[in-house]
């Protein structure tokens, strides 16, 4: 499957693994995808996330507070993906394809996330007003080569 991703991508899945070890889970969710996309730290998808006004360091203590480190050990070996993070993946190829892009790049990755409502990524991120629609709006626009307005925080 990774014959088409990023090279950024790919360090995205390495990094989530290496957060599911660190958090002491042994598989790879959509949280930890989520948080693999955070610490490569560039790309599309951080730009998307940037003018949506989230604050990225937030972002990842609001993830880790919700899903809590087990604090146990494990032995490190292969850690499979859940089925949500496995769909995830596998929708990264339509999101780029829906783009006209041959590469699977971050921003498709983000996309996917928000796609799959259910899972714990994409609930944290309609906690900062990410959605899959307002993303797919922002990298239109990122796409058009127009200069992306910050997207304004209704006041609470």
């Amino acid at each position: 499957m990774k014959n088409n991703f990023s090279h950024r991508v790919q360090m995205v899945i390495q990094f989530s693994r290496e957060e599911a070890v660190r958090l002491g889970h042994d598989y790879i969710g959509s949280e930890h995808l989520l948080l693999g996309l955070l610490r490569e730290g560039d790309g599309i998808a951080i730009e998307i996330l940037k003018n949506h006004s989230v604050d990225l360091d937030e972002l990842k203590r609001n993830i880790e507070e919700t899903i809590k480190s087990t604090g146990g050990t494990m032995t490190i070996g292969n850690l499979p993906l859940t089925k949500r993070a496995e769909r995830i993946l596998k929708g990264t190829y339509i999101e780029a394809k829906n783009f006209k892009s041959d590469i699977i790049g971050t921003e498709h990755l983000l996309l996917s996330l928000t796609k799959e409502k259910d899972g714990m990524a994409a609930q944290i991120l309609m906690n900062f007003d990410v959605d899959h629609e307002s993303v797919k709006r922002e990298l239109e626009i990122i796409m058009e080569g127009i200069e992306p307005e910050k997207t304004e925080k209704p006041e609470a």
